[in-house]
């Protein structure tokens, strides 16, 4: 079972420690290369995000997109965007790229088949990827966003007219930017 942590409430490291590690997780996802991720975070920095611009097509995006939809299985090859999270050894936690997701206990990727994990400078880097923005729907309310595999995996409360605010390509380039940042406090 998945932990989030919320309100800054982490899980002790007693309990963290009966999770399943890092290491049970990478032989049962995607292996990503390092190189196309250095790469991509290289052309995601200086971009200053607009939350009104869609990124699907911009080159740090695309060729971490392009890279799944090479090597995933076909049924899970449509990948236009993604979300990031960076490996904390010491918590034993994924950090997320984005600042509104909290982290996330290694066992949240246990069972992901949208999911490939990159080395990248003596950590891992998870990479969830997800449908494109013309994927997203406005359902019971909400609006959602859907992962490669097809079921929901975004809900936000945001209004029909305000279906295009839903911006998964944004979070991406962001969550790259945010990379180096991470690391740099990983260190710390």
């Amino acid at each position: 079972m998945s932990m989030t942590i919320t309100h800054g409430t982490f899980p002790s490291k007693e309990y963290r420690q009966t999770l399943p590690g890092i290491e049970e997780i990478c032989n049962k996802v995607l292996q990503g290369d390092e190189k196309i991720l250095h790469l991509a975070i290289k052309e995601a920095q200086g971009i200053v995000a607009d939350n009104q611009k869609n990124y699907e097509n911009h080159p740090s995006i695309t060729m971490i997109c392009n890279w799944w939809n090479s090597v995933a299985n076909q049924n899970l090859a449509c990948a236009d965007v993604f979300k990031v999270w960076v490996w904390d050894e010491i918590k034993g936690l994924f950090i997320a790229g984005d600042y509104e997701e909290p982290p996330l206990t290694a066992d949240g990727f246990m069972d992901s088949v949208d999911v490939a994990f990159f080395p990248y400078k003596g950590t891992t880097v998870a990479i969830e990827f997800h449908k494109g923005q013309k994927y997203n729907e406005f359902i019971d309310g909400w609006a959602v966003n859907y992962s490669v595999t097809g079921e929901k995996a975004e809900k936000w409360g945001l209004r029909k007219d305000e279906l295009d605010i839903m911006n998964i390509s944004r979070i991406a380039i962001e969550g790259l930017q945010r990379i180096p940042e991470i690391l740099a406090n990983l260190k710390n």
